[in-house]
């Protein structure tokens, strides 16, 4: 890869994060796994990229049951045990990784010069898309919420953002 290709990644790339509040949140660590939005160096940026058909594949495949699981976990609380952090937070810390693992992929589709590249992420972002709605459109999802909000998010002390959210 050249030292073009890769400057206009890593500027496609800030621009596309720029204006994130998220991109940058220092109290964005709230699971054992340290963000993957957290951008430290060119490498990091270059890395959101898959490199060939195959790991378009296999990185759309992984995001995806990375969401079956969490989303799963949060439909799994009894309304009892819901709170802003195990419900709300996280279904958008879910958003906010699936986005950026996936985000790659929809920018080739638009940007790789190569041609398989771009209809192998065109292909992922259909598939992306269609398993988005079915998943955070969910109604048992969609009752987590509404058992959250009211039950225990009645009773927690939740700052002006997390009662707007």
């Amino acid at each position: 890869m050249n030292y073009s290709f890769k400057h206009t990644i890593m500027v496609f790339s800030l621009l596309l994060f720029a204006g994130c509040d998220w991109f940058s949140r220092s109290d964005a660590k709230t699971s054992e796994e340290e963000p993957v939005y957290i951008m430290k160096n060119v490498q990091d940026v270059i890395s959101l990229f898959p490199k060939n058909v195959e790991e378009i594949e296999q990185r759309v495949e992984y995001a995806i049951e990375k969401v079956k699981v969490s989303i799963q976990k949060i439909k799994d609380l009894d309304d009892s045990e819901r709170t802003f952090e195990n419900t709300a937070r996280a279904l958008d810390e879910i958003g906010e990784r699936f986005s950026v693992a996936i985000g790659g992929v929809g920018a080739l589709k638009m940007v790789s010069p190569e041609k398989d590249l771009r209809d192998a992420s065109n292909e992922a972002c259909i598939k992306i898309s269609s398993f988005a709605v079915d998943v955070f459109l969910n109604v048992d999802l969609y009752n987590a919420f509404k058992g959250y909000v009211e039950g225990n998010a009645k009773k927690e002390k939740l700052n002006n953002e997390q009662q707007y959210f």
